[in-house]
């Protein structure tokens, strides 16, 4: 006689099981993962900048060099990447502590204390502050649909009524890709206040110098290159208000440059 088994009470669905896996999998290559993701994000770059057009990221590649392309792109993406490593470090810091001696408490703590306070001075204001917000506003709506359910006389202790590792570990996915979504637009080059032949004044990036001329990219929403002649070419570097890019570094002293035209 076969006999069917049961469910146990409080077993892990298969959403949940898969994000158990792909976690541990994560864990076990994190130097391909790290790596992965920082060239995808300098190329993603690259090509954002260019406007998704190919002949245009292959221009300012051929200009500039590899190696600018790709220094500068890590540069653009270091205080995103801080921040994501920040939240990805010190929240689970708390478990690591579980067990350990007093020693090696202090030690992760000090180790915390000194990533906030980087995190704090060069990682973008709305991502040092938004994750909290979103993952607050989410056990909010957690509570407020649980308090109903109690009311109504629903049960709320069901396994499949609870949030699963696979769906905050979504939430944190989605987290991440606006994160990077929201700055690859940002070249890696500096903000520079331009003019040709003492006409009017626009800003835009330098992307090079080829044969007597520099090759700008304008900050009109084009994204098109330009060659105009090195001798005609007044610049200075300037300071472009965004948002996306703003720290607490910024709202404290204020930018070291003129305000861009």
């Amino acid at each position: 006689m076969q006999t069917q088994q049961v469910p146990q009470a409080g077993a892990s669905p298969a959403g949940s099981r898969a994000w158990q896996d792909l976690f541990a999998f994560t864990r076990a290559n994190l130097g391909v993962f790290l790596t992965a993701t920082i060239a995808v994000s300098v190329v993603w770059r690259l090509i954002a900048v260019s406007g998704y057009d190919m002949n245009t990221a292959k221009a300012i590649l051929q200009i500039s060099g590899t190696t600018n392309v790709a220094v500068g792109g890590l540069l653009a993406s270091l205080p995103t990447l801080c921040g994501l490593g920040y939240w990805l470090s010190v929240i689970p810091s708390r478990r690591w502590t579980r067990g350990k001696s007093s020693v090696e408490r202090s030690a992760l703590s000090w180790a915390s204390s000194l990533t906030a306070l980087v995190a704090v001075w060069i990682v973008p204001i709305w991502l040092f502050i938004g994750p909290p917000v979103v993952f607050g506003v989410l056990n909010l709506i957690a509570r407020l649909i649980r308090k109903r359910r109690i009311r109504r006389g629903v049960s709320v202790t069901r396994p499949e009524d609870r949030v699963s590792r696979f769906e905050g570990g979504a939430v944190l996915t989605g987290i991440v890709i606006l994160a990077l979504w929201t700055t690859l637009a940002s070249p890696w080059l500096p903000t520079e206040r331009l003019s040709v032949g003492g006409g009017h004044a626009f800003t835009g990036y330098v992307i090079g110098e080829r044969g007597g001329q520099t090759i700008l990219l304008p900050d009109d929403g084009k994204q098109v290159l330009e060659a105009v002649p090195t001798s005609q070419l007044s610049r200075e570097l300037c300071s472009k208000p965004n948002l996306a890019a703003e720290t607490f570094r910024d709202l404290m002293s204020g930018h070291r440059y003129p305000r861009c035209p």
